[in-house]
């Protein structure tokens, strides 16, 4: 996760790595409690939404990405 996606592609491939790809995501403060990801993602799910990426961040930062982020974050 990086602020300057194409400066980071940049730096990456000058590396000699292969970068497939970008995307956006969503980036969420969590309480660190148990079932708070499984709120989060009931939500998600009942505004029929698709998550297909999901890891934690520093700290309470949870990452997600999703078939329609806008919707998404609507639901949230």
């Amino acid at each position: 996760m990086v602020k300057d996606g194409a400066g980071a592609r940049r730096v990456l491939e000058d590396a000699g790595m292969e970068v497939s790809g970008e995307r956006e995501v969503l980036v969420l403060e969590v309480e660190d409690r148990p079932g708070a990801f499984a709120g989060i993602a009931r939500k998600i799910a009942n505004a029929g939404v698709n998550v297909d990426l999901v890891y934690l961040a520093t700290w309470t930062r949870l990452v997600i990405g999703a078939g329609d982020l806008d919707k998404a974050q609507a639901a949230l």
